[in-house]
């Protein structure tokens, strides 16, 4: 007798990438409405909008082709806006001037933010969505370091795509650790900004720009957030919790 051939081994299917169109965290960004950047910075723009020029704001970008994205995004920035501008430090990527440039790496720019002493801003592109963050400190180098948090609470991201402010909130702070170093008189670092070796950091987890920019990640409410239920928060700046950025600036904030 010829002995029946053995059941197929079943194998799950690996789980599709889950990926939300911008279009639907427009509407969810309508729930947190407090947060908007267009609101956010309107009562700065009615006050010294006349005294600014385009070019202060975000002019070398060609990300931000909207004036109206570049204006909400400037007048989001901490300090008196008639007395900063904007300064190109990198771009790269599908905005990239040169060839070289078309895919980068973060060695690539890193020396640009360790030897300025100025706040910066990310200005990212994935797709359709186009989020960053603004790094109200100067960046550290943080491989000598064990990698380290540090930065300012006024330290945001942002998108653009969805006119939303996504301010620091220190969510995942220890809190018995805090009141033990308070009973001490230390200050601990603020778990805004990281700088490792091969990647760059806005909170825990919540932007993670990894080496070659292929392989990026983002979770909200870790560190910064407006509210969003988990699942929304690993998809809202980019439509995914893996991602990759197709292009890339990195201004400074000149004071």
């Amino acid at each position: 007798t010829i002995n029946p051939p053995p059941p197929p081994i079943y194998e799950e299917p690996p789980k599709p990438k889950v990926f939300v169109g911008a279009q639907d965290n427009i509407k969810l960004a309508k729930k947190v409405d407090r947060f908007r950047l267009s609101t956010m910075s309107a009562r700065k723009q009615r006050l010294v909008a006349k005294e600014i020029e385009v070019q202060q704001m975000f002019g070398q970008s060609r990300i931000l082709t909207s004036v109206d994205d570049a204006r909400s995004l400037f007048f989001s920035l901490p300090g008196k806006s008639v007395s900063i501008s904007t300064h190109l430090l990198f771009q790269g990527g599908d905005v990239a001037a040169t060839a070289d440039l078309a895919q980068p790496t973060i060695e690539d720019f890193s020396d640009s933010l360790l030897e300025t002493d100025n706040p910066t801003v990310f200005i990212l592109k994935s797709g359709d969505y186009i989020y960053g963050g603004y790094a109200c400190t100067p960046w550290r180098d943080g491989m000598e370091k064990d990698t380290t948090f540090f930065g300012s609470p006024k330290s945001f991201l942002f998108s653009v795509t969805c006119d939303l402010k996504i301010p620091y909130m220190g969510r995942t702070l220890d809190v018995k650790k805090a009141e033990e170093a308070k009973g001490e008189g230390v200050e601990l670092p603020h778990e805004a900004l990281k700088l490792g070796e091969n990647f760059i950091s806005f909170g825990n987890n919540d932007l993670i720009i990894q080496d070659d920019l292929m392989e990026c990640r983002s979770k909200l409410e870790e560190s910064y957030g407006v509210g969003l239920e988990e699942e929304e928060a690993k998809t809202f700046l980019a439509g995914s919790n893996v991602f990759g950025i197709d292009a890339i600036e990195i201004f400074e904030i000149i004071q």
